[in-house]
């Protein structure tokens, strides 16, 4: 009542989220308790993304290749804002040089980011030694494990590949 929000609206919104893969408990005359979430949920990433640089984040269960859909986007709507794509799986991911990338569901994440840097075209390739130090730091600080770089672009967990900045 506070809030101006009736229970019907409540109900209606909990019941969008299950449908989500949210998993939420109702508590007769308590309310309702998030349980868990999906990992991929478009909510949840935009509620823990700070700042309003990433404005437009779409989550797909599956995509042809994520890299493909933010070029798409990105020239469809003159750049104007950052995209995020982030999915599930990719059905045509690439690698570098046009490399097949294996992108099965429930594995890993797949994303592609578009931007305009504001830099010229010869220093744009700093942006993929930028990207992998950035994501190898972050790693290593929310999770703690040592992530290395193979230059230019791999990041390598226990002689591993983890991930690839193209």
């Amino acid at each position: 009542a506070e809030l101006g929000i009736s229970r019907a609206a409540v109900w209606k919104k909990i019941t969008s989220q299950k449908k989500k893969g949210f998993i939420i408990e109702a508590a007769p005359s308590k309310g309702y308790r998030l349980i868990s979430f999906p990992d991929l949920s478009e909510e949840y990433i935009r509620s823990a993304v700070k700042g309003d640089f990433w404005k437009d984040i779409f989550v797909y269960d599956r995509v042809n290749s994520t890299n493909q859909l933010a070029m798409f986007l990105a020239a469809k709507d003159d750049l104007l804002t950052s995209i995020v794509i982030i999915a599930d799986s990719q059905e045509k991911g690439k690698g570098r040089l046009g490399r097949s990338w294996i992108s099965p569901p429930g594995r890993n994440i797949y994303m592609s980011i578009a931007f305009k840097p504001g830099l010229d075209t010869r220093d744009a390739t700093m942006l993929t030694l930028l990207t992998s130090v950035a994501c190898a730091h972050a790693i290593k600080k929310i999770s703690g494990l040592q992530v290395s770089i193979k230059w230019p672009n791999d990041l390598i967990l226990s002689g591993k590949k983890l991930g690839g900045i193209l």
